[in-house]
């Protein structure tokens, strides 16, 4: 059988629900997806432009940088009709789409992932304090966003920038069409999973009664440590575990990654950070406008994401 490469991305946006997803269709009987997740292939590039701050190359030098690895992955594909890649920096590195449609062609179905651009930020500050990669709180980490992306910070630190929606969707609408984008709110999927997946599942042209056993378990859990020694130890673990994958036998690394995971849930804990005034006030500034483009281009309204009380905001 000829090489087959995905004809169906997950293309973002990271914490809006991208791995609770990635896990969900992967279950599903026709479609292919590798176990791993971001594998960045097509952004490989553009991330190595940004590796100054703290863990940003032990990070990317995760990711797929030849076309032989990526193949790889889909060595194992079958007959299914969906074959798909779950990266989330295909959204917002939208400048890889004439790469992305070079090699995978233009018949391809994008799905976008969006959040309240608010949470969003702070759950990715969150998970970089939780990972013992950001020091500052979170009114200064947002002060300092510009600054740090001058530094050659990789764009995960660019908590607020990553939630302007608009110029990625729009961008891949003109690539591929209107009607070969998908777009889900997460709070959207959150309120009725069910209803959501079977539509998303629709649209992808297969089975739509098809149910995995865990719809609604949240996965890409955030929180902080209550045990930073043991935190940091699972860190290594985990970075050690990436390394030598290639050595371990499938089944023994799939278990040694779950016991991981088992074991980082049980040391977090919700994050105790609230947001303060000010900072809700400079987010909002900064996200109006997208919100009313985005909103436009998807055909809801987003205002209410910016509103006070659905945030928790606190002084």
């Amino acid at each position: 059988m000829p090489d087959r490469l995905p004809n169906f991305l997950l293309a973002g946006v990271p914490k809006s629900g991208t791995s609770s997803m990635h896990s969900y269709l992967r279950g599903h009987p026709q479609i292919y997806l590798p176990d791993r997740k971001e594998l960045h292939y097509f952004t490989h590039d553009l991330l190595a432009e940004c590796l100054e701050g703290p863990g940003d190359r032990q990070v990317w030098e995760r990711t797929v940088a030849t076309l032989d690895e990526y193949k790889s992955f889909y060595s194992g594909a079958g007959s299914e009709p969906i074959v798909g890649e779950s990266s989330p920096s295909y959204a917002y590195f939208h400048q890889a789409i004439p790469r992305i449609l070079e090699r995978l062609g233009d018949d391809l179905r994008v799905l976008i992932m969006i959040r309240n651009p608010i949470k969003r930020a702070h759950s990715t500050y969150v998970h970089m304090v939780t990972n013992q990669r950001e020091t500052l709180s979170f009114h200064d980490s947002i002060m300092k966003e510009a600054q740090r992306k001058t530094q050659g910070y990789g764009d995960f630190w660019r908590y607020a920038e990553h939630g302007l929606y608009s110029q990625p969707i729009e961008a891949w609408i003109k690539a591929i069409g209107r009607d070969n984008l998908k777009v889900i709110l997460l709070e959207e999927f959150n309120s009725d999973n069910e209803a959501v997946f079977a539509e998303l599942l629709s649209w992808l042209g297969i089975d739509s009664t098809y149910r995995p056993g865990d719809l609604g378990a949240a996965y890409g859990h955030t929180g902080t440590a209550r045990n930073k020694a043991l935190k940091s130890a699972l860190n290594s673990a985990a970075s050690f575990a990436v390394t030598v994958k290639r050595m371990l036998p499938s089944s023994l690394y799939l278990r040694a990654k779950r016991l991981n995971a088992t074991l980082n849930r049980a040391n977090t804990s919700r994050a105790d950070f609230p947001i303060e005034d000010r900072t809700w006030e400079h987010l909002s500034d900064y996200f109006r406008e997208d919100l009313l483009l985005t909103g436009e281009l998807i055909g809801k309204d987003l205002r209410g994401w910016l509103d006070k009380a659905q945030l928790g905001v606190g002084s």
